[in-house]
């Protein structure tokens, strides 16, 4: 840390919060000001001595609006390693790190959100979304997001908010109006909230494994590969093909690829035996021609 930095931290020790704001806000340059405040927080977090409030103060400033998504990993991650250390420094970080989760999202991080919810959602639909999952993966491939942060999209944002859709008696089957989602999000973040238990986790493992899948095909192709595996779970499941919007030609060994990677799988993993004889008999007898 610079000579200024440490100056902050004394600041932050000695309680003159206005006093770090201030100084924090005067300083011209974006990245230099986003770097500075990463470091503090990392600073707060890991110093000796440790202190119930660490992480807290700088928190309290709202000066996360400066901090871009990346950075916020980075602190959490740092918050991870400090849990080897003692049972306090343990206890602080675990809140340290349940605040950082609470923060309101900036701008840059809605951007980011809003095609990965809108995709997501549709997964929690009252419907048949087998043939929505591999364009979900696609999407969260594309959204360039963590994998943790992926995940925690899932089980923290989406489905506390969307689950009840799924044991509704006459839940939403048409799609969700998006700007209700993100106020319901928007207004959890904040909040804290006792444990949920996500409803279809099954989905979701499908989603996580059909988007680390596509990363083996070329970035350029994903998004055809995953609208043919979009194709082969609706033919499969008697719905007929949709018209690709990539028009994107595959051979039949890239065809075979699809289905013995990336839609047989998908199928078996979601299929109740016993209840869809039809698509039992698919399977049994391979890809369907298509």
């Amino acid at each position: 840390m610079t000579e200024d930095e440490r100056t902050l931290q004394q600041w932050l020790d000695e309680g003159a919060l206005t006093a770090v704001k201030r100084e924090i806000l005067g300083i011209a340059n974006d990245e230099e000001r986003r770097a500075i405040l990463e470091r503090l927080f990392v600073s707060d977090l890991t110093c000796a001595g440790a202190m119930p409030n660490r992480g807290q103060r700088l928190i309290s400033l709202e000066l996360h609006v400066f901090l871009l998504p990346d950075a916020v990993e980075r602190i959490k991650k740092a918050v991870s390693d400090c849990l080897v250390s003692s049972a306090l420094e343990a206890g602080i970080a675990r809140r340290f790190g349940d605040s950082l989760d609470r923060l309101p999202f900036t701008e840059a991080q809605l951007v980011q959100r809003r095609p990965v919810w809108s995709a997501l959602s549709d997964l929690f639909l009252d419907t048949e979304v087998r043939p929505e999952i591999a364009h979900a993966a696609w999407v969260c491939d594309m959204s360039q997001l963590p994998k943790e942060e992926l995940g925690s999209i899932w089980y923290r944002e989406l489905s506390p908010v969307l689950s009840p859709n799924l044991v509704s008696p006459a839940g939403e089957w048409a799609g969700f109006d998006l700007d209700w989602l993100e106020r319901r999000i928007v207004e959890r973040r904040c909040q804290v909230h006792s444990s949920h238990k996500c409803v279809n986790q099954s989905v979701w493992k499908q989603v996580f494994r059909l988007m680390e899948w596509l990363r083996g095909w070329p970035k350029e192709r994903r998004r055809a590969v995953a609208e043919r595996v979009n194709n082969q779970v609706r033919v499969a499941l008697g719905f007929g093909a949709i018209e690709s919007s990539e028009g994107a030609a595959f051979s039949l060994e890239e065809r075979e690829r699809c289905w013995q990677e990336g839609t047989r799988p998908l199928l078996e993993a979601l299929h109740v035996n016993g209840q869809e004889p039809a698509l039992s008999d698919v399977l049994a007898k391979g890809r369907p021609r298509q």
